[in-house]
């Protein structure tokens, strides 16, 4: 409680630039935005025996050599999620001090 107090009477003291506007809450980025992480390529059976046919560990390892281009794939468009959830919290502390400033102003 009073670290709240505290924030109020801070944001009170900076001049709050917000004070006589109203506070634009910011939205999150739509769910749409987030990856889906890859699924990774079943394993044959055949590896556990050592008993798979000509060409099933080839077509194996190119099930792997695609996820793992898939995978770079969802790292890079997963740190663009971040970023913009990042900036999503950056906005709501703006906006959370806006409204503080908002209910300490003077009117």
């Amino acid at each position: 409680m009073l670290r709240l107090i505290g924030l109020a009477v801070a944001a009170g003291l900076l001049g709050a630039p917000c004070a006589h506007a109203t506070c634009e809450p910011p939205s999150p980025p739509p769910q749409s935005d987030r990856p889906a992480r890859p699924a990774p390529p079943e394993m044959p059976a055949c590896t556990t025996s050592d008993s798979c046919r000509h060409g099933e560990s080839s077509t194996y390892n190119k099930a792997v050599a695609a996820f793992n281009q898939r995978q770079r794939t969802y790292q890079d468009v997963g740190q663009a999620y971040v970023a913009k959830l990042n900036a999503y919290v950056a906005a709501a502390e703006a906006y959370a001090r806006c409204e503080l400033a908002e209910l300490n102003a003077i009117k």
